[in-house]
């Protein structure tokens, strides 16, 4: 930190806590766990976000079997397949701090999707919730005519029957690299009527296909960004408060990315010692480099 052009120790000048465990990804794309009031400081700087819950019921990946479903095999609880030929779990395992599941799936002509929550478990939303999606994959090999193959992932809605209401759905990518490197997301606001949500990805591949597919964290956060990954045994994580202890004035305050992009505060009111708490909610990037007053 700095202060009026003299730079501060973290420690002398700052007061930090976190009700809850948190996740930090670091450039290398490793998942990493820091306990309740531990500051997630790592190669990309200080991670601050607001409180999340992840949504997602299926996210734990637990009741998952390898081998063919139907036959030994089974996929995680709350999870759902419709318009696969067959389904199987090759393997269960982690990479890069990211509990996984690898799926062997034989697909027809028509469309095939993996639910990765039914609509059926009351996961409830209202509507104008923004909802976002997200969801780490990795391509592990696929075989078949990709001629206009189209897959998608994203979110679905129901009303309060549990009727299918609308989607947004969004392309997904190829899933290149390993776990952590690609994370697609969606997020759209909840329509009139809904009032329970799912998630999926989704196949309409236009000729028998072969997809070998590793899924990992599902997440489904009230939120109009996917925040770093929630466990959802947890499910919450909650705010980081980072309050910087400086003298009662008012202030301009920049803070820094990760980036580089800076983000400026502009007539902060210090009064009563209770210093500056940097406003989690508002910052446009979640990674903090440097923070800067004057």
């Amino acid at each position: 930190y700095y202060l009026n052009d003299e730079r501060v120790p973290f420690s002398t000048f700052a007061s930090f806590s976190r009700n809850s465990s948190g996740n930090y990804q670091d450039s290398t794309y490793q998942l990493q766990t820091f306990s309740t009031d531990e500051p997630r400081i790592g190669d990309k700087g200080i991670l601050l976000e607001p409180a999340g819950t992840n949504l997602s019921l299926g996210g734990t990946l637990s009741g998952a079997a390898v081998g063919v479903v139907g036959s030994g095999g089974a996929l995680p609880t709350y999870w759902v397949a419709a318009g696969i030929n067959t389904t199987e779990i090759t393997e269960i395992s982690s990479e890069n701090g990211f509990d996984y599941i690898a799926l062997r799936l034989t697909l027809g002509t028509g469309s095939a999707r993996i639910r990765l929550m039914s609509s059926t478990d009351d996961v409830a939303v209202v509507p104008s919730d923004i909802i976002t999606h997200s969801v780490y994959i990795k391509n592990i090999g696929e075989t078949g005519d990709t001629v206009g193959r189209e897959r998608r992932h994203g979110i679905l809605w129901y009303n309060s029957s549990k009727v299918f209401l609308s989607a947004a759905l969004a392309s997904m990518p190829s899933g290149a690299g390993n776990f952590g490197v690609q994370r697609p997301t969606v997020t759209s606001s909840s329509p009139a009527n809904s009032a329970y949500i799912s998630h999926e990805v989704f196949w309409n591949p236009g000729a028998v296909n072969t997809v070998l597919l590793g899924i990992a964290a599902p997440q489904l956060e009230i939120s109009s960004k996917a925040t770093s990954y929630i466990n959802p045994s947890t499910p919450d994580r909650q705010a980081d408060v980072l309050t910087l202890n400086v003298p009662d004035g008012t202030y301009t305050i920049d803070v820094i990315s990760n980036t580089g992009v800076t983000q400026t505060f502009s007539s902060q009111v210090v009064s009563g010692g209770s210093g500056w708490t940097v406003p989690v909610a508002s910052l446009s990037t979640p990674y903090v480099r440097r923070i800067i007053g004057y």
